[in-house]
């Protein structure tokens, strides 16, 4: 170990001094930056991940909303995976609340990130949404974590927005399009039902107690 720290001082002089001052710079800045980002969403206690990618089935001036969540590199829950993404994808136009519910430790975040990350989840939905909540929110909390996650440029003024904009907000993105969204970390089962008198979402809860 105390060979592989030399070696790699030895490496990092190497560089020119005023080059790694600017490099530190701009890495200093861009933490700031995040830092900054994840402070006004904890200020929310909720956070929503996503990011934006072409989609082949869209035409070229629309995108696909691709959540920036990562399947967690495990073995198991094969059978419950397929059985989840059977029942989001099926033909039907009934609207569901799929829950995932146990106590803490158990694996339903990866279950639900494995069934969120599946090929055919990702195919069949043109918007999918992941969001964590806090126990500590309220319903405009969440509202507005919705609407951030699904819009291509979200902006200062939707966190001025009532509950009732936000709805028209969020149905108004939405409709037409083939959505889901994922709740993780509830504490209560209205979270769902609220969604779904709504905006007429189909949801997947992941529901601790």
């Amino acid at each position: 170990m105390q060979k592989e720290r030399s070696t790699f001082s030895r490496i990092v002089h190497v560089f020119d001094y005023p080059t790694k001052l600017r490099s530190v710079a701009k890495d200093i800045e861009f933490i700031k930056t995040k830092v900054k980002e994840i402070y006004d969403n904890k200020m929310f206690g909720i956070e929503a991940l996503y990011t934006v990618e072409s989609s082949n089935r869209a035409s070229s001036s629309s995108q696909r909303r691709k959540p920036m969540v990562e399947e967690d590199n495990v073995v198991g829950f094969d059978e419950e995976a397929k059985e989840l993404v059977s029942q989001l994808t099926n033909i039907s136009e009934l609207l569901e609340v799929v829950s995932i519910v146990g106590m803490g430790g158990l694996g339903k975040t990866t279950l639900a990130k494995k069934v969120f990350c599946d090929p055919a989840i990702e195919f069949h939905f043109f918007v999918r949404s992941w969001v964590y909540v806090s126990q500590e929110y309220n319903r405009k909390e969440l509202l507005l974590a919705i609407l951030t996650s699904v819009v291509d440029y979200p902006s200062e003024q939707m966190y001025k927005l009532n509950e009732e904009m936000l709805i028209e907000e969020i149905y108004k993105h939405l409709n037409g399009r083939r959505y889901l969204v994922v709740l993780d970390d509830v504490w209560t089962q209205m979270h769902g039902m609220i969604l779904k008198w709504h905006f007429q979402i189909k949801t997947m809860e992941v529901e601790s107690y």
